[in-house]
């Protein structure tokens, strides 16, 4: 869930909202699944597709070399030959997906792709 203070037009969350209707069940790209503005706040609801990769170093899944590893993979060789590469590629494809439908992420990095498996992944 997002939220943020409804002060005037054309806020962060109007913006992520034209994006996701646009974006919105691209594999690897959360749906949207609703928002409104509710009281004094812009609120929207996307699918979870799983944890960041903070979340899983906090919950001992993934230790610290393994982050630093694949966060150095991803800015300097995403098609490198490793157990994450596999990873790489498919953020590299929801990148690809969003450039192909004119969008360009402006902040890329490791806290702003989720890990999932099955049904997640979509």
């Amino acid at each position: 869930m997002k939220l943020e203070v409804a002060l005037e037009r054309g806020s962060k969350l109007d913006r992520k909202y034209n994006i996701y209707q646009v974006t919105s069940g691209i594999c690897g790209i959360p749906k949207m699944l609703w928002y409104r503005v509710e009281g004094q706040y812009n609120a929207m609801v996307l699918s979870h597709l799983g944890s960041t990769f903070e979340e899983m170093a906090q919950l001992s899944v993934l230790n610290p070399n393994t982050i630093f590893t694949y966060a150095k993979q991803m800015v300097f060789s995403p098609c490198a030959r490793s157990t994450l590469s596999f990873t790489s590629h498919s953020q590299l494809s929801v990148l690809k997906s969003l450039h192909d439908h004119h969008y360009i992420h402006l902040d890329v990095k490791p806290d702003n792709f989720m890990i999932g498996t099955g049904d997640m992944l979509s």
